[in-house]
């Protein structure tokens, strides 16, 4: 296989209505029944993200940018914390 193209079209941002209508181009080497055990553990996958990365953001939110961050920001020399005091990741 020298050149595969890959055409994208009715793209929308996350969250917008999907349309009722869904087309899928068939092939025969596709297992179709484990396609959708993927795209269904894959659609939890994301959702478990979503709804990690909002709980951070509320705790943040709430707490302050140093109640959440990285156990590498509590060695030493590192500098995660301090900058999160400092205005632009600059002392002020």
């Amino acid at each position: 296989v020298r050149r595969r193209t890959i055409a994208v079209n009715r793209v929308r941002p996350e969250g917008e209505e999907t349309p009722t209508e869904d087309y899928e181009q068939f092939d025969f080497f596709t297992d179709y029944a484990e396609e959708k055990r993927r795209r269904a553990a894959e659609e939890d996958a994301l959702a478990r993200e979503r709804r990690r990365s909002e709980a951070v953001l509320a705790i943040r939110q709430k707490y302050g940018k140093n109640a959440v961050f990285r156990g590498t920001s509590l060695q030493d020399g590192a500098t995660g914390r301090e900058r999160n005091a400092q205005v632009g990741g600059h002392r002020a």
